[in-house]
C-alpha cells in the first residue's frame, strides 16, 4: 500500500456528476466571447503597452474566435505573437470569465 494512499477510500471522492452551467471560466469555452469580454481584453492590451488598435483588437480577435472554437491552445498561441506568457494567460482569463460593468 502507497504511503500517499487515502486511510479511508471515500475521502475526496465525488459522488454524483458535478453539473456546471453559464459561461464564465472554463464554460466560456466553446460559446461567443460577448463584446464587453473583448472591450476589457482591449484595455488591457493597451495598459500592457501594446499601443496600435489594430494590432490589440486583431490579437482579441483571433483569441475570441478560438475560445469560441474551443481551442485555448489558438487562443494562448495568438496572444503569445504580441506578448509574452503572462500577458497571455492574463488575457485568456479576461476573455473568459470578466464581469459587464453595470451601465449607470
Amino acid at each position: 500500500m502507497s504511503i500517499f494512499a487515502n486511510e479511508d477510500g471515500m475521502v475526496g471522492t465525488i459522488m454524483v456528476p458535478v453539473k456546471t452551467e453559464g459561461t464564465d471560466g472554463f464554460d466560456a469555452f466553446g460559446k461567443p466571447v460577448p463584446q464587453y469580454r473583448r472591450e476589457a481584453a482591449n484595455s488591457h492590451l493597451k495598459a500592457m503597452g501594446i499601443n496600435d488598435a489594430e494590432t490589440r483588437w486583431n490579437c482579441v480577435q483571433q483569441m475570441a474566435d478560438a475560445i469560441g472554437r474551443d481551442k485555448p491552445h489558438a487562443a494562448l498561441e495568438a496572444a503569445y505573437r504580441v506578448v509574452d506568457v503572462t500577458g497571455a494567460y492574463v488575457l485568456l482569463a479576461v476573455l473568459c470569465a470578466s464581469r459587464q460593468e453595470p451601465t449607470p
